[in-house]
């Protein structure tokens, strides 16, 4: 009756031991699984700020050279140029409209206002086009405005 107590105890060790073997595989698992989501979390949120920042900068790009521009006829082909520029490496960013317009000292629009769809590029004469499609983008360096640079001084 001694041995065979014996020869179940270590059988009931073994089995006991399994079992936390396999609810550790769970656990870690789970684990896992919950760090991968934060992760892939992590790394959308850095690609939206990465856009977001893109557009901030297309946007003050554009700003900046309407403000230059003036009253320059071909201003407007500027600015689309420069938004262009701005966002043509961004593969996650993509415009679907531009406003363009003259604005008083609170930033409100006062006469002019333009909308162009997408991102155009450079018609000529500069008037808002129908539609906005790639084929139209090539034309941004064929219309005679260069795009303007800044120095840094």
């Amino acid at each position: 009756m001694e041995d065979q107590e014996k020869g179940e105890a270590p059988q009931l060790a073994l089995g006991k031991r399994c079992r936390q073997q396999g609810q550790a595989l769970v656990e870690f698992a789970v684990l896992v699984s919950m760090m991968f989501i934060l992760l892939a979390g992590a790394v959308d949120l850095g690609s939206l700020l990465d856009s977001h920042l893109a557009i901030v900068y297309a946007t003050r790009q554009a700003a900046r050279t309407g403000a230059e521009e003036d009253t320059n006829p071909g201003a407007d082909c500027a600015v689309l140029g420069a938004v262009y520029a701005a966002t043509q490496n961004q593969t996650l960013v993509t415009v679907t409209r531009i406003v363009i317009f003259k604005a008083d000292a609170n930033g409100n629009p006062t006469a002019n206002e333009q909308v162009y769809a997408g991102n155009p590029g450079c018609p000529s004469p500069p008037t808002p086009p129908e539609s906005a499609s790639p084929a139209t983008w090539a034309s941004l360096y064929s219309c005679g405005c260069p795009l303007t640079r800044i120095p840094w001084g």
